[in-house]
């Protein structure tokens, strides 16, 4: 096994134990027009108590489906990471008859689709769930911390993933 695979392998491994944090820290936040927060934020598949509510008082619709894929995208994450963690162990033991390197490369770019995933379903969320009024921003959401660690951990695993499955040029 080579040094590049090596090392970017266990930084493949480093930055996916950053995917965990999404799973304990909110989502996203609901803003009010004056800019305050409205609560301590949704984490992964939290209910939206009383959004609907609001909404339909603001004369709008509430649509949480985009947030509760960006919940699934966070699942998906970790659950390729754990993956990627045990045929990383597979290629590193160089046990067995399994091709690790393609399956590896196959879970790395699936990991870089989810966070282009992510990036969509939460931008959609944000747009989608915006009450306006004379051009002022009356309800809407933000991101919170959880969906920047997940866009970017997610994007960097399946970076560095790519990078240490690459094939080799040999000079002879």
């Amino acid at each position: 096994m080579r040094l590049r695979r090596k090392i970017f392998g266990f930084l493949t491994l480093i930055v996916g134990l950053s995917l965990i944090f999404p799973l304990i820290l909110p989502l996203f936040y609901s803003v009010e027009a004056n800019g305050n927060l409205t609560n301590d934020g949704y984490k992964i598949f939290d209910e939206f108590v009383g959004m609907s509510t609001r909404f339909k008082a603001l004369n709008g619709n509430f649509q949480p489906a985009f947030a509760n894929m960006t919940s699934v995208c966070a699942v998906i994450s970790i659950v390729l990471y754990g993956l990627f963690l045990i045929f990383f162990l597979l290629q590193l033991s160089k046990k067995g008859r399994l091709p690790t390197r393609a399956i590896l490369k196959s879970i790395s770019v699936t990991m870089i689709l989810v966070a282009i995933l992510t990036l969509i379903c939460s931008l959609t969320f944000v747009i989608m769930n915006k009450i306006t009024f004379n051009e002022k921003t009356l309800l809407s959401f933000k991101f919170a911390y959880g969906t920047y660690i997940l866009l970017i951990g997610s994007f960097l695993t399946g970076l560095f993933g790519v990078v240490a499955e690459l094939k080799y040029r040999r000079k002879y």
